[in-house]
């Protein structure tokens, strides 16, 4: 008889990708009075556990403009003023906590 031993060693994840956005821009069309939640832009990361976890942010920050870190959804603190300004063009940035050096940048022009 032969006699087999089976071992299983773990795998641990490396942070080897950066994360990845859905698009290469983003363009939104906001109504002038509108307030709170107006978009959102999506990432990912090939990475596994916290590795893949993806967080964002406004890089610079860009008021009335707000970013949920964990979800990506951009809103407005206060209502825009088209006659003011007629867009603008933010910088959205996205990373994962255990290397924030590895990110990747999009823009986003809400109008």
């Amino acid at each position: 008889k032969q006699w087999y031993q089976r071992r299983v060693r773990g795998v641990t994840d490396v942070n080897d990708n950066r994360p990845f956005f859905t698009a290469s821009s983003y363009h939104f069309a906001v109504l002038e009075g509108t307030m709170g939640r107006v978009a959102a832009v999506a990432a990912t990361d090939a990475d596994a556990g916290a590795h893949g976890v993806v967080e964002y942010t406004l890089h610079p920050p860009s008021p009335p403009f707000t970013l949920d870190p964990n979800s990506g959804v951009l809103s407005l603190e206060k209502a825009l003023d088209h006659e003011e300004r007629g867009s603008h063009r933010l910088e959205v940035r996205a990373f994962n906590r255990v290397n924030p050096a590895e990110n990747q940048e999009v823009e986003v022009e809400v109008r």
